[in-house]
């Protein structure tokens, strides 16, 4: 989703409605690799979470936080590891984390002990269809064994280190999504937005595209497109964009703005006469469309009202003059609790989708319903959804397949190690041989980078070799260039850097080039270090200064950021709401200040040189609740607050 990015949680949401790992529910990211908040430079809030908890100190919502930051970009190593400390704590938490953890240990491939957690899952959620469909890992391995193939996957050139998915063809080009860096930034992460674009295909290659262009026309907005599917004719297109027309941006009552598809026209070589479709809703999300290829059919995926989970495939009849009929549900032997989106109708009736729901490897897995014109035809019919298998699925997300029958290529996008970037569009390959040579420099002055370090690994990031260079820097792998290998360079005080290689993309020489930035130790004065750690907030009981064991908790965390960043300095200032008299107010905010510095220089060992404040009583309030304003609780809370300015890096 990497993947930055703060505007509002409206927003995010709609931006990772648009990729897969959240669909319609999670908030997940645009661009994985790049998950904390970047409001505060390089400080990474999942490492100073770590630290907190490292320290010894537990509690349901910090290990919460650190598993579902790790399980919601893919790093399900992490997630299992803080979703284990979670349950090791023994107390009532909400079922979706038995759930969540057996996923992750799918994703390490733990099977045994994800069973194990699917099996209490079951016991307190029995009437989840997640649970009614889980099968021991046993069986759900042997069917998978039966159900996979031979086939390699070849990486495609057109993929960059952002996000691309989904792919369809018009007149033998590849459509597909991008956040290439070609268009407007979007604001939270200064990502670009979602745009489809056309490539051009080398004809004797499965993976190699050329003169990449945006879709012409009036398809791409300021805002995110996604998932293109046509007419039979080619003479409309059907896509996913944010509830966004004619220069007006819709939100619902709870300020989200959600997703619809919309349709356009085929006029003089570009796509005119943009409008949405009639079932679309500002109240819930609508994306992801595919046109049968009789025409008759567009399946698509939505949240509405009666969806039996977080996301369920629908489909609607598109009558002979255009119009529509009404949504109908494929019911729920195919849609789960959880999430099923990305429909494709082969030339065969088979239907694939991509769900969480369904026993997988672990995250999204690519699905098939055999004849889905049958089941139309009498939904009463048996339905059998099998995994695909592998290499279509893996451990992490697997989804938007696309079969090219006309050139018998097929397509999926996946988020799995050994990508270019966030999630990467794949091609079915064969198998090449090759040596692999490469130097590893310096980004900015070009020159090699004596004594670096370079691994070499395949497409699940499984190390194959691993050398410390000479002084030249240079490197040389015997690969399978099938394998979709990854080669990652590494130096003290520089960054690392990771690039897919394909042996196909290689430049004349067969020469690669890994450059390496420097590390860079950059912070922002006047952010607010509370507010980009996520603080919960920092409670007193009532008229009293003394450190609550939950502040605590949450001190800590400032605690870590400040001896991680040795340079800082901290102004802390304390707030109260305006309920009390004016004075005091102003001496219990100096009070609960005192203490929270009291903390931080004793307990927290900071010295006292890199800290100042102050308690501001109610003169600082952050909205209009000042005396004799009648406002409800939480109104007061908002204005409740301590904050942690920074004020320098010197």
């Amino acid at each position: 989703m990497k993947l930055s990015r703060l505007i509002s949680l409206a927003s995010i949401v709609v931006t990772m409605l648009l990729l897969p790992n959240n669909s319609f529910s999670q908030i997940n990211a645009l661009n994985r690799a790049e998950k904390s908040n970047e409001q505060f430079a390089y400080i990474k809030t999942i490492q100073i979470l770590e630290k907190v908890a490292e320290k010894g100190y537990k509690s349901v919502d910090l290990f919460q936080k650190l598993g579902d930051a790790y399980y919601f970009t893919n790093q399900m190593k992490q997630a299992q590891k803080w979703y284990g400390e979670l349950m090791a704590l023994n107390e009532k938490i909400d079922p979706e984390y038995y759930f969540r953890y057996a996923q992750s240990l799918k994703g390490i491939e733990k099977y045994d002990e994800a069973d194990r957690w699917m099996t209490k899952f079951k016991e307190v959620k029995s009437d989840d269809s997640r649970a009614n469909n889980y099968i021991s890992s046993t069986q759900l391995l042997k069917e998978i064994s039966e159900n996979s193939n031979d086939f390699e996957l070849k990486n495609l050139s057109i993929n960059t280190q952002l996000s691309d998915f989904g792919t369809s063809f018009l007149n033998g080009q590849l459509v597909f999504t991008s956040a290439r860096d070609n268009g407007p930034k979007y604001g939270w992460n200064t990502q670009p937005f979602l745009n489809l674009y056309l490539a051009r295909q080398y004809a004797a290659t499965q993976n190699m595209f050329s003169d990449i262009i945006e879709l012409p026309g009036d398809v791409n907005s300021r805002m995110h497109e996604s998932s293109a599917s046509f007419s039979p004719d080619f003479g409309t297109i059907y896509f996913t964009r944010n509830n966004y027309f004619r220069g007006r941006l819709k939100k619902d009552a709870e300020n989200i703005n959600n997703l619809k598809i919309f349709k356009a026209t085929f006029e003089k070589g570009e796509w005119k006469n943009v409008e949405p479709l009639p079932f679309n809703s500002d109240d819930y999300n609508v994306s992801h469309p595919f046109v049968s290829q009789n025409g008759k059919y567009l399946f698509f995926a939505s949240d509405m009202p009666g969806a039996v989970g977080q996301s369920d495939i629908y489909y609607i009849e598109i009558n002979g003059d255009g119009t529509f009929g009404l949504p109908k549900n494929l019911g729920s032997i195919i849609n789960t609790e959880g999430r099923e989106t990305f429909p494709f109708i082969d030339g065969s009736d088979n239907l694939y989708f991509a769900s969480d729901g369904h026993p997988g490897l672990g995250g999204l897995d690519i699905f098939k319903v055999e004849n889905i014109a049958d089941f139309l035809s009498n939904p009463t019919s048996d339905v059998v959804v099998s995994n695909v298998g592998k290499p279509l699925n893996s451990p992490s997300d697997d989804f938007a397949y696309f079969a090219d029958e006309t050139s018998g290529i097929g397509y999926l996008s996946s988020n799995r190690p050994g990508g270019i970037g966030d999630d990467d569009i794949y091609a079915f390959s064969l198998n090449c041989l090759a040596i692999l040579r490469g130097i590893i420099v310096d980004a900015e002055t070009g020159l090699a980078i004596p004594n670096a370090t370079a691994t070499l690994s395949n497409s699940l990031g499984s190390q194959l070799e691993k050398r410390t260079l000479g002084e030249d820097a240079v490197f040389s792998f015997d690969a399978n260039c099938a394998d979709e290998l990854l080669v990652k360079g590494e130096k003290e005080d520089y960054l690392t850097n990771e690039i897919r290689i394909n042996v196909m993309e290689f430049d004349k020489s067969g020469f690669v080039k890994i450059p390496l930035n420097k590390t860079k130790n950059k912070v922002e004065e006047g952010v607010d270090l509370a507010k980009i750690l996520q603080l919960n907030p920092i409670y007193f009981d009532f008229d009293k200064a003394k450190i609550r064991p939950d502040a605590e908790i949450e001190l800590q965390k400032i605690v870590v950021a400040m001896q991680q960043y040795p340079e800082l300095k901290i102004d802390v200032r304390s707030h109260t709401d305006s309920r009390g008299n004016d004075n005091y107010n102003l001496k219990l905010s100096e009070r609960r200040n005192q203490s929270t510095l009291k903390y931080l220089v004793e307990v927290g060992g900071i010295d006292a040189s890199r800290l100042t404040s102050k308690g501001y009583g109610e003169t600082a309030l952050l909205n209009e609740c000042s005396n004799g304003v009648s406002c409800s609780q939480e109104q007061h809370q908002v204005n409740r607050r301590s904050e942690f300015i920074i004020l320098s890096e010197n």
